[in-house]
Parts: structure tokens; C-alpha cells; sequence
């Protein structure tokens, strides 16, 4: 949704959200604001990924999948002070996310979106030129995700 407002020219963007300010109360300015802020948080949740694979690939992955003390201390700390809920409303259990529960590929219609998303920041620039294709991604994360899961 960002990205084709976003490409819309800078008079229909203003009308756009002058009727979305008149329809909810909302100021144009945050309403501008959460545009591009929802562009933001799709570009860094596909960084991350992408960081990842890297990351991995720089054999900086298994050190830290290593490093229980470290994840366990992570995941109570992120529990009590930055809990979040899933994708179906679930409080997420970052305990059982680092002793064998993790999900780093989402499947269905959010796969459909990443997939979406990781092609248009290819096609942006926004990755480095020798990126990865979206398969070769997910391939790298599912193998990351398996050594990380076994690690108890």
C-alpha cells in the first residue's frame, strides 16, 4: 500500500490525505507520517532477512546460536519491556522462540507479501547488487531456522 501512494504524484498523495484526515479526525501531517512510516517498517523487516543470511554467512550465526545465556536473557528482557503479538493476536512466547520454537519464514498470503516486497527492493536498489534471489533467501533462513531450533 506505501509504496503505490507513495509513487502517486505529490498533489493527488495531498488530496488523498485530506479526505483521510476529513473521514477520521486525524491530522494530514500524521497521517503523512504513518505513510512512510509503514514504508519504513516494510523495508527494515526485509532487511532483516536479508541481514540474516549474511550475518550467517559471515559465520557470526552460530556464535550466537551458541550463546544461550545471551539468547535467554534477550528473550526476558525483550518479554518484559517490548512483548508483541503475532499475526492471529497471540502474545509471542520469546522464551520458546530461543529454546527450539522459533518461526523466522511465515507462510501464506504474509510469504506472498514478503516475496512482494524483498522483488520490489531489488528492483528499488535498495539491496546490495549481488542480493540474493527470494528463494535462495528463504533456503538460507529455513537452514538458519533448523540449526537454531536444534540448539536447546
Amino acid at each position: 500500500m506505501p509504496d503505490a501512494f507513495l509513487k502517486l504524484p505529490a498533489a493527488d498523495r495531498r488530496e488523498a490525505l485530506a479526505v483521510a484526515a476529513a473521514g477520521g479526525g486525524r491530522p494530514i501531517h500524521l497521517l503523512d507520517k504513518d505513510v512512510w512510516l509503514v514504508w519504513l517498517l516494510d523495508v527494515l523487516f526485509q532487511w532483516h532477512w536479508h541481514d540474516l543470511v549474511r550475518l550467517d554467512r559471515a559465520g557470526r550465526a552460530s556464535a550466537a546460536i551458541a550463546d544461550r545465556a545471551l539468547a535467554f536473557a534477550v528473550a526476558k528482557h525483550k518479554s518484559m519491556f517490548f512483548s508483541e503479538n503475532d499475526s492471529v493476536g497471540d502474545l509471542i512466547d520469546y522464551v520458546a522462540a530461543v529454546s527450539g520454537g522459533l518461526r523466522l519464514v511465515p507462510g501464506g498470503k504474509a510469504l506472498n507479501s514478503l516475496s512482494l516486497n524483498y522483488a520490489r527492493m531489488l528492483d528499488d536498489g535498495l539491496l546490495p547488487g549481488d542480493a540474493e534471489p527470494f528463494e535462495t533467501l528463504l533456503e538460507q533462513c529455513r537452514d538458519l531456522l533448523a540449526r537454531a531450533n536444534k540448539t536447546k
